[in-house]
Formats: structure tokens, C-alpha cells, sequence
């Protein structure tokens, strides 16, 4: 058998390798002609992109010593859709790209004081396309004529630019009157056509008697723009759409997590761990990408600068706090929905919150993610390959792109890249969302569709495409082979694979650029990246076996106990119902019902029918001091003492008397027993009985109308060893009548409370049986049951409830 299972693995990680290799063939192929990223030809770093802008300006006599600064690598996706929808040629994306780049570095300086600013971008070779220097409008400046302005800005751009005018045209001038100066604004138009229709402008600015900026531009068509809007905006759409869910998952596992908790069914350690590792990892991520946040731009551009970098910083907070907390709620209450179908799921990860790294089975999560990833990669790679097409699809890059330029350290930013994504998914999708559907839908096929259509519909996937339907598609497509991952190997695994999956495009773009620094930055990503997949080679190799009771969590184990007593108290429950009649003695001139309902699985109340002669009727009622298993045990205890004493000629005081005898001899001082002994002959139409402490009987006399309660004198059995038992007991015997009824009951049905902490009550119920007795037994019974729960309403039953009714026919 073992040899069978060895050969099922090796063949199962054969197959894997195949595909794995045969995945990373096409994603290393592929990768330079298809990742939009690989394309930019960064030349230049941050570093090396701000000290080209600073001695642009030295160049113009400004000095920027002391300025506040922000770098960013801005992307113009829209100029890059443009030329995909217009297919354009090599030559008239070259020129258009001399014109204004596709990848620029955007760099600002801001003056702490004065809030002069300077606004620059470069080519990604650090050629200056874009100048601008904004000051205050109360800064004085000359009265310029806009004839003098247009010649100043001509011999500037001329000179500095070698600007030929004899290729452009005026298409715009104008002149603004600010509270000291006088400003202009030209924009020229070059007369060669550019693909497409595109415009080529050049814009310049003058303040005053000085050159304020210049900067070449491009305007699209108008059918163009109105269709980039329009795919723009479906992308935006399917953006709030992720954003949306992800918020629901969270709200649902928050409503889960509430109710769990209270019963004692999640446990916190794991989430928690899990909680801070990713609010450190998003916290440093955050902090690292400050430059290419939207609101850093505005903090330098805007006058009012302090309230943009608060603004910064509780942003990044902000975001840290709710994926923390988000990730807190998912895990939680998914990790607590998984162990009730899929436990085995989660055992490496088990190891990994105790600390456990070096063990066989972390090894092949790592080299299976691996091979996920390497399919999955290849997979994206191929379709989009073989089905993207200009003009009609559009594929550009995503913002991480120009996160990860834009970063303080890109060096193994790819990495955070991958272990944001891995835990994000992996949380909110297989974990969670998987388990919770599961559980709603009692199908583990429809479970995994609604997810995979849910998560990879919305989210973006390896690659951002125009139209967007046709990036969900591929992602629908490629996610199947995400959850056959998780449904045949583990979370573990699946959280490899989409964090190298994330990663490994990320670290390549970084080596495809020729700048030197960003090559290293992805050989050291590379490097993290391969080291990983040694050391699960390693791990494998000799890593150490774990035992599952080293690292199953506390309150897993807790639950194991809970369910194993929850069993055995449902086998006790089961047995102690078959000590309860199984059915209804049928004796001529009676009609009986009866009920039992334990407070808790197991109870003390007890009833039972004793068939002495064909004429007579034995019937008891009990109820044992306390609830659930002591006093179930001593219930049994009692309904033995019954029928070893309950003889044919024996009288119910006699019976109690010698019950009371044994009973003391055998249970706890602490322990007693309420009983109520009836025989009944319906011949005679009498029934003698005798009570020992318990509860009286009510007796409706149907000729009078008039109910009474039934209750010699007795103590409980158990209180006493005998004497003092004896002496007080006494038995009764009533006369009956056709239509006459009896109700015997425990405590639990006079004592139950409702919401206000009222009581049922004796006189309820009388009133109740002396208004509702021309039925069966059954139905009064059922009409009593009734009345009790609509009492207690959404209150707890607080105590065993039996009733038994007898009626005289």
C-alpha cells in the first residue's frame, strides 16, 4: 500500500514538472515581447532622473538647493493605447515617442517657504520634455506685450531646444493679468501629421519678463479619447466592483466571526500572527511607494502643503489598517469555516504559526506553488499571445509598474509585490469565500465556480488589458488551475504559487531595463526567488516529519474534546430516551399522552408506565435534583428501583416507601428524587397514588367542571433513610368519572420565565386544562406544549419540562 502511494506521488510530481517547465518555457520566451513593462527602456534611476532635472536648471540659472522634492516614474497608458489602436509602425511610434515618451520620469521641486515650484519631465534617457516654474500670482514680474512674449519664447525654445519653426503653427495664445505681472501662453502645433491623427503641440509659458515653463504635448482624436473613456471607466468599474466584495467578504466574516467567537469556535493566536506579519509587510510597502501616490504629487503642487502630508501619512495608515483588519476578519472566520471540511488544507500553515519552517511537507508547498506558478504564467502568456490583437485589444501597463520604478528601494519590492497578493487572495478567496459558499450550498463544484467567477472577474490578474472583459475571461479561464491546486495539494501551496506568480513578471521587468540599478534590484528579487525554491528542495530532503498534535492550535484541540463529549452525551441522550416508554400502553377506558424534553442533551425528569394486571395501570413521574448527566444517571438509577419494586399486590405507598430505602443506601447525600406513583383501574374508576415531594397533580372533574389539585402529603426520596419517610407519606385514593382528566408534570413547566422573569405558574396551567378538556389527551397535551412556548418565547428553557396526561373515557 505505501509503495503504491510513493508511486501515485512521484508520478503526480513528474507530471507537475512537465508542466511546470513547459510553463516557464513560455513565460521566459514570451516575457520580452508581450509584458508592456519590458518595453519602457528605462536608461536612468530616480537618483540619476532628479540629478539630470537639477542640472536642467542650474542649466537655467535656477538653484534648487533646499527644495522639498518627489520623483515618480509616470506611465502614459493612454499614448500607449493610442498606438496599439492605431498599430502604429516602429518609425511612427519613435516618432511620436521623441515627441512626448510613453514612460517619463515626473520630478518636483517645491520651495518650503515661498511655494515656488518647479514641475520636470524626462525621457526614460533623462532628456527634458516638460518644464514648468509655478509662482505665487502676487510675484512681481514686467507688463510683457504678448509680441515680446511670443519672440522671447521663440528664441528660448529655438536656442534650447533647436526648435525649427518653420514646422509648427500658432493654434493658441493668450494673456493673463495676474496682481503684479502680466503672464502668456502659446501653443504651437507641428504641421507633419503624426499616426492616426495625433497632434503633436508645444506649449510655452512666460511670467513676466521670464521664460515660466515649456512642454510638448500631444492631443488625441476625439473618437479615440471617447473610446479610452469608456473602457477606462469599465475598468474603474470592475475595480469598485473588487473593492465592494472584498468589503462584503469582510462584513460577512465579521457577522461569522461574532457568533463563533462567542461559542467558543475560533481561535485567535494564527489570525493575530497573520495580522501583524501583514501589517508590517503592508506598512513598509506603503511607506516605500510614497512617491508614486497621487497625493504626494498634489502635497507638492498644492499651496496648502501641510494638509496633504498629513493627509499622506493617515492615508497610508489608513489603507495598513483596514487590509490588516480585513485580512484579521477573512482568516478568522475562514480558518474556523475550513477545519469543518477541509482541515488538512491548513496543516503547514498550522506549522508555520509554531514557528516550524524546516519539515518536508513546507518543502513541497513550495516547489508545487512553483510549478503553479510557472503554469499559470504561461498559461496568461500564451492566451494573451495568441489573442490579444491590435487595434482591437489593448494591452498596458498597471500601476505597480510604476510603483515599483517610482519606489525608495526597489529592490525586493517584487517580493512584498508577491506576499501582499498571496495573502490577500488566499485569505478572501479559497480560505474564506470557498468554504463560506460551501457550507451555504452543501456543493463543493458550485462553491468553487461562485468563487472563481466572483474573485478572478473583478480582480486584475497578470496582465491589464482594453477591453477589460477579455482580461476577466483569460483570469477566469487560468484561475481553474488555482483551486485544482488547492482542492489537490494545499493553502500552502496555493499561496506560493500566487505570491511567485506575482512576483517573478515584477522582477523580470526590473532586470529588462537597462539602467544598472534597476537590473539589480531584479537579480536581487531573482535571487530571493530562487533561494526560496533551494530551501524547499532542502526541506524535502531533510527536513524533519511533524506530528499533528505538536502543531494543531489550542482551541482546535479544545473543539476535538468538545465534539468527542458532544458525541458521547448524544449517545447518553439516545439511551436515556430509550429508557423513556417507547410507546403508549392501551388500556380500555383510558386515553393517555405524554412528553419529555431535557433542558439539556441529557436530563433528570422521568416518567414511565408499569402494567401491573389487565385492569391496571401503574404511571410515575420524577424528577431528579440537578440536570444533565448526574441527574440523568440517577434518573436511570430511579426507573431500576421501579420495576424491581413495582410488584402486582405492592400499594404506591409501599412501592415509594421501599424505592426511598434503596435509593438512600445507593446515591450522594447531595443528590434526591422527586416521584409521583399512580395506579389506575379503570374498572373501579379509581386511582390511588402517592407522592414523594414532587409536584401536585391537577385533576379536572368533567361533571362538576371544577379542577383541583392532588397532593398527599411525602417527602423526596433520597432525604431521608426511612423513618421520618415513612411517617409522613401518605397514599390517596380519588373516585373517577368518564371525561375526568389528570395532568402530571415536573417543575419545568410551572417554572419556565419569559423575557420579563415571570413565571408560567400553577394558576396558568389550571386555567388552561379547565378550559380546554373536551379534546384527547394529545391534544391537551399539545395545547400545552404550545401555550409553554409561546410564554418563553426566544428565552432558554431553563429546566427538563415532562408532562404526561391521563383521561378517563
Amino acid at each position: 500500500m505505501k509503495s503504491e502511494i510513493k508511486r501515485t506521488a512521484s508520478q503526480d510530481n513528474i507530471v507537475l514538472l512537465v508542466l511546470a517547465l513547459l510553463g516557464a518555457a513560455l513565460f521566459f520566451a514570451l516575457f520580452q515581447r508581450v509584458t508592456p513593462a519590458a518595453k519602457l527602456h528605462i536608461e536612468l534611476n530616480r537618483d540619476e532622473a532628479e540629478a539630470a532635472a537639477r542640472d536642467y536648471l542650474k542649466s537655467l540659472d535656477y538653484n534648487v538647493a533646499g527644495f522639498e522634492e518627489n520623483i515618480m516614474l509616470v506611465i502614459d497608458d493612454k499614448q500607449e493605447s493610442f498606438l496599439q489602436a492605431q498599430n502604429a509602425t516602429p518609425d511612427e511610434r519613435a516618432l511620436i515617442e521623441r515627441h512626448h515618451p510613453v514612460a517619463a520620469w515626473e520630478i518636483i521641486y517645491r520651495h518650503p517657504e515661498t511655494s515656488e515650484r518647479f514641475q520636470l519631465m524626462a525621457s526614460p534617457t533623462g532628456e527634458v520634455f516638460h518644464f514648468e516654474h509655478i509662482l505665487p500670482t502676487n510675484v512681481e514680474g514686467e507688463m510683457m506685450p504678448q509680441a515680446a512674449a511670443r519672440l522671447l519664447t521663440r528664441d528660448f525654445l529655438a536656442q534650447h531646444k533647436g526648435i525649427d519653426w518653420e514646422d509648427y503653427e500658432t493654434v493658441d495664445a493668450q494673456m493673463i493679468k495676474q496682481e503684479a505681472r502680466t503672464d502668456h501662453n502659446f501653443i504651437w502645433e507641428n504641421r507633419a501629421p503624426a499616426a492616426g491623427g495625433m497632434k503633436l503641440r508645444l506649449k510655452a509659458i512666460v511670467l513676466g519678463d521670464k521664460i515660466g515653463g515649456w512642454m510638448q504635448q500631444v492631443q488625441y482624436p476625439r473618437d479615440f479619447s471617447e473610446e479610452y473613456t469608456q473602457r477606462v471607466n469599465a475598468a474603474n468599474w470592475f475595480h469598485a466592483a473588487g473593492t465592494v466584495l472584498l468589503m462584503l467578504m469582510a462584513a460577512i466574516s465579521l457577522v461569522i466571526f461574532m457568533l463563533r467567537f462567542r461559542a467558543g469556535e475560533v481561535g485567535l493566536r494564527n489570525a493575530l500572527v497573520l495580522a501583524c506579519f501583514i501589517f508590517m509587510c503592508t506598512l513598509l510597502f506603503f511607506i516605500n511607494v510614497v512617491p508614486a501616490q497621487g497625493i504626494t504629487r498634489e502635497s507638492l503642487l498644492s499651496d496648502n502643503r501641510g494638509f496633504y502630508v498629513v493627509a499622506t501619512y493617515i492615508n497610508i495608515l489608513l489603507l495598513t489598517v483596514i487590509v490588516t483588519v480585513g485580512v484579521f476578519l477573512v482568516w478568522i472566520s475562514g480558518e474556523s469555516l475550513t477545519r469543518e471540511v477541509w482541515p488538512e488544507k491548513l496543516r503547514a500553515y498550522d506549522a508555520l504559526f509554531t514557528g516550524r519552517f524546516f519539515f518536508p511537507e513546507f518543502g513541497y508547498a513550495i516547489l508545487r506553488g512553483a510549478a503553479l506558478a510557472f503554469i499559470h504564467l504561461g498559461c496568461w502568456y500564451a492566451l494573451v499571445r495568441a489573442f490579444i490583437k491590435q487595434p482591437e485589444q489593448w494591452l498596458v501597463t498597471s500601476h505597480y509598474d510604476e510603483q515599483i520604478f517610482s519606489a525608495f528601494l526597489p529592490a525586493g519590492l517584487p517580493i512584498f509585490f508577491g506576499i501582499y497578493s498571496a495573502v490577500l487572495f488566499t485569505s478572501y478567496a479559497p480560505l474564506f469565500t470557498l468554504s463560506f459558499f460551501n457550507r451555504r450550498l452543501k456543493n463543493t463544484l458550485v462553491a468553487a465556480a461562485l468563487t472563481l467567477l466572483l474573485f478572478e472577474t473583478v480582480f486584475s490578474g497578470t496582465f491589464t488589458i482594453h477591453d477589460r472583459w477579455w482580461q476577466a475571461g483569460f483570469a477566469v479561464l487560468i484561475g481553474v488551475i488555482t483551486y485544482v491546486f488547492y482542492w489537490r495539494y494545499d493553502l500552502l501551496t496555493v499561496s506560493f504559487g500566487i505570491g511567485i506568480a506575482t512576483a517573478l513578471p515584477h522582477a523580470m521587468t526590473l532586470l529588462a531595463q537597462p539602467d544598472s540599478g534597476f537590473r539589480a534590484a531584479g537579480w536581487f528579487s531573482l535571487s530571493l526567488l530562487f533561494a526560496l525554491l533551494i530551501f524547499g528542495y532542502i526541506a524535502i530532503a531533510r527536513g524533519k516529519q511533524i506530528s499533528d498534535r505538536t502543531i494543531t492550535p489550542r482551541y482546535v484541540r479544545y473543539l476535538t474534546e468538545r465534539e468527542r463529549l458532544k458525541m458521547e452525551l448524544e449517545i447518553a441522550r439516545k439511551a436515556q430516551l430509550r429508557m423513556l416508554p417507547q410507546q403508549i400502553p392501551q388500556l380500555p377506558g383510558l386515553d393517555i399522552a405524554a412528553h419529555s424534553e431535557p433542558a439539556k442533551e441529557v436530563g433528570g425528569d422521568y416518567y414511565d408506565f408499569v402494567t401491573l394486571d389487565e385492569n391496571r395501570l401503574g404511571v410515575v413521574i420524577g424528577d431528579v435534583s440537578g440536570k444533565g448527566m448526574p441527574a440523568a444517571l440517577y434518573m436511570t438509577l430511579t426507573k431500576g428501583f421501579l420495576q424491581a419494586r413495582a410488584l402486582p399486590h405492592a400499594s404506591p405507598k409501599e412501592i415509594l416507601c421501599s424505592m426511598n430505602r434503596g435509593f438512600y443506601q445507593t446515591a450522594d447525600r447531595n443528590m434526591f428524587v422527586s416521584l409521583f406513583y399512580l395506579i389506575f383501574d379503570p374498572a373501579q374508576q379509581t386511582v390511588m397514588c402517592a407522592r414523594a415531594g414532587h409536584n401536585p397533580i391537577i385533576i379536572h372533574k368533567h361533571a362538576s367542571r371544577y379542577t383541583k389539585l392532588l397532593q398527599p402529603p411525602g417527602i423526596a426520596l433520597g432525604l431521608e433513610k426511612g423513618e421520618i419517610f415513612e411517617r409522613i407519606i401518605q397514599q390517596e385514593t380519588c373516585s373517577l368519572e368518564k371525561g375526568d382528566t389528570l395532568v402530571l408534570y415536573t417543575d419545568g413547566l410551572t417554572e419556565a420565565m419569559n423575557n420579563k422573569r415571570e413565571e408560567f405558574g400553577e394558576e396558568r396551567l389550571l386555567d388552561l386544562i379547565a378550559g380546554n378538556n373536551h379534546g384527547s389527551a394529545g391534544d391537551l397535551l399539545d395545547l400545552i406544549r404550545k401555550e409553554h412556548r409561546n410564554f418563553i418565547g426566544r428565552e432558554d428553557q431553563f429546566d427538563d419540562l415532562t408532562c404526561v396526561v391521563v383521561k378517563i373515557k
